[in-house]
């Protein structure tokens, strides 16, 4: 798949793969027309002119599509009811091997999508009177 592979976290250990919201998809496309027009006539001139934009912007986080799996010494400690042997004994490692998750998440994609089209528009009238 093009989102990436699910995130494993193994407590006592780095973390295999990218963070949270990894890849993210961000694209962008504008459209944009500018045009200038000036006369001049003798000492006198009139410039008009125009601007027109439209961004198109698409934002996409995964936040976790893959799913994740955290590994977090509660069935290798010692004592797996008790949160300080948890955090002393135990090996995140051993649990992976073994397929014992301690946590699972999975996530939806989060994003949004901007299309904002904004413009303007000017007369100036320039010269000696």
């Amino acid at each position: 798949m093009d989102q990436g592979f699910s995130f494993f976290n193994i407590n006592g250990y780095n973390n295999l793969e990218t963070p949270c919201c990894w890849p993210n998809i961000n694209k962008m496309d504008k459209i944009q027309i500018v045009d200038n027009i000036l006369w001049q006539k003798g000492k006198h001139g009139i410039k008009i002119g125009i601007d027109f934009r439209r961004p198109n912007i698409y934002r996409e986080a995964m936040r976790f599509l893959m799913g994740q799996f955290l590994f977090n010494r509660v069935f290798t400690a010692e004592q797996p009811n008790n949160g300080r042997s948890r955090s002393t004994t135990g090996n995140g490692l051993a649990e992976m091997t073994m397929g014992w998750v301690g946590q699972t998440r999975a996530g939806n994609p989060a994003g949004e999508k901007l299309v904002i089209p904004y413009g303007g528009a000017c007369i100036a009238v320039e010269g000696q009177y």
